[in-house]
């Protein structure tokens, strides 16, 4: 990948992650009501493994952030790692457990645009919502 191709995905994501610690692990949902998520960098789509709407391309792991809420795929992770300075840790009890398949309920009322942030979003899930997980 170019210097510019890069520069391009970082639209201002270096002030939330510079120098975090990411761990590797397999996508759960965060919320029941969502089926995917997508790289902090390039949006490249995140999904349960096993799920039936996915397509072969579409990621099943990624890097996660302390608080498991932000992903970043393997190949931005490659790419920016020395850059933004990124620790790595092994997988932790604390980490939140693997998540099954969506239902086909689930895959029904996603439009695709299932809303991740609150207005303004960006930062950490704690300076995002207040707290460590979002309570609605």
């Amino acid at each position: 990948m170019t210097n510019s191709s890069k520069r391009r995905r970082l639209t201002d994501q270096e002030r939330y992650f510079e120098g975090v610690t990411l761990h590797r692990r397999k996508y759960f949902l965060w919320q029941p009501d969502w089926t995917h998520d997508h790289c902090e960098f390039c949006m490249a789509g995140i999904v349960v493994e096993g799920d039936p709407g996915a397509s072969p391309d579409t990621l099943t792991e990624a890097w996660a952030t302390e608080d498991e809420y932000d992903w970043i795929c393997d190949s931005c992770f490659q790419d920016l790692r020395e850059r933004l300075g990124w620790k790595t840790r092994s997988a932790s009890p604390s980490d939140r457990p693997d998540t099954p398949p969506p239902t086909k309920e689930q895959l029904k009322a996603d439009s695709g645009h299932v809303a991740k942030r609150p207005p303004g979003g960006g930062g950490t899930a704690k300076q995002r919502w207040g707290a460590e997980y979002p309570t609605s």
